[in-house]
């Protein structure tokens, strides 16, 4: 077991099993994948199976089907003249910005931790987790090739960022903006970040793709991979490219485009029904509610002494939640995301990210909402 952490070992020495009445909520951590993108997987392994950068005609059918594909959506954002990479994860793509440029990467203080340890330069927020715009323009004016990379939706909060307030202050000093949207893509419309950036990443598995596939999208080559004597230009993996796994990132990004208002407006619908189902949960609690995104929902318990045990026990209900950053550490440790947004030791410690998407069900949230009053009534 790669991460250390206490609850996954209790959590495995517990042998907690799956059933088919579990009840999903961490999207932000991984999405089911749709029986079209696995259809499309599974046509890649059985009859595709090739190698890309071969030198046969096996190879060259799924070259060209991974071109197709990527020549539709760029249709979508109407831009031929852009560039697209694939790697094997959105860390990856955010190392290799890194490694590959002379920039100044800056980003905010509430980033995924992937993002923060490439950072050069971390801006704080404000209380409502906005970045604060006076210190990110010195920042700016103060940095040699400075690169401004940050999430529009947080992923402990769902708290959005001014986009274009941001995209018009980085352009002020000719300073590139790229957007990670591992968060975001999935519940904002494009048209609200597509012409505030520069360029954006994000990962398969975070909409309703597989892991192991990533997408980077630069509208200009602001960086150079050296990519230009490879047999597969577009492909930024360290080995050979994962042909099924990015079909199955494109399908997704198709399919995720094709229904973005359906299931945005479905979403929206649930998270408001949501938030009236949770406050029916008999105990202090506390929301990060302030210019949130559909989608992700931050509670927290503060009278909860060890928020792991919590954690556990809604496992044992059949209940699967988030907290921080998927496998950063001790569970039980205080939340950066909250403790940057001036929340306190003892609600930073307590809280839980319940993240959900369109397979998700009002359901899930009494069901949650019963397994947290039952945790309570066991405390006293």
């Amino acid at each position: 077991m790669g991460c250390g952490c206490s609850l996954r070992k209790r959590i495995n020495k517990s042998n907690l099993i799956l059933s088919n009445r579990d009840v999903y909520l961490d999207y932000c951590a991984t999405t089911k994948p749709d029986l079209e993108v696995l259809a499309a997987i599974d046509k890649v392994n059985r009859i595709y199976w090739g190698n890309p950068s071969a030198q046969n005609s096996r190879g060259i059918t799924l070259f060209n089907d991974i071109e197709k594909r990527v020549a539709l959506l760029k249709s979508r954002f109407d831009d031929q003249n852009s560039d697209i990479f694939f790697d094997s994860s959105s860390t990856s793509i955010i190392k290799k910005i890194k490694n590959y440029s002379d920039y100044s990467i800056i980003s905010s203080n509430i980033e995924h931790n992937s993002l923060l340890e490439c950072a050069d330069v971390q801006v704080p927020v404000d209380n409502l987790g906005q970045i604060n715009t006076d210190i990110l323009i010195n920042t700016i004016k103060t940095c040699k090739k400075p690169l401004l990379v940050y999430s529009p939706v947080n992923h402990e909060t769902g708290n959005t960022q001014n986009i274009s307030q941001l995209f018009g202050i980085a352009n002020n000093f000719k300073c590139p903006v790229i957007l990670d949207l591992v968060q975001t893509v999935s519940r904002i419309p494009h048209n609200d970040w597509f012409n505030f950036c520069d360029g954006f990443y994000f990962s398969g598995h975070k909409i309703h793709g597989v892991q192991g596939a990533a997408l980077l999208y630069l509208k200009r080559q602001i960086i150079d991979f050296n990519r230009s004597n490879s047999p597969i230009p577009f492909s930024l993996y360290d080995g050979t490219i994962n042909s099924s796994g990015v079909i199955g990132l494109l399908v997704a990004t198709e399919l995720l485009f094709d229904n973005f208002f359906n299931d945005y407006n479905t979403v929206k619908t649930l998270h408001n029904d949501a938030l009236t189902i949770l406050e029916s949960i008999k105990c202090n609690k506390n929301f990060e509610s302030a210019n949130n995104s559909y989608g992700i929902i931050n509670i927290s318990f503060d009278f909860i002494e060890k928020i792991e045990d919590l954690l556990l026990y809604l496992n044992s209900e059949g209940i699967q939640t988030g907290r921080i950053s998927a496998c950063s550490g001790d569970v039980n440790r205080e939340s950066t995301v909250l403790s940057s947004m001036n929340r306190g030791t003892k609600r930073s410690k307590t809280s839980i990210r319940l993240s959900f998407g369109k397979y998700s069900k009002r359901d899930d949230f009494y069901r949650f909402s019963s397994a947290i009053n039952n945790f309570v009534s066991s405390l006293n």
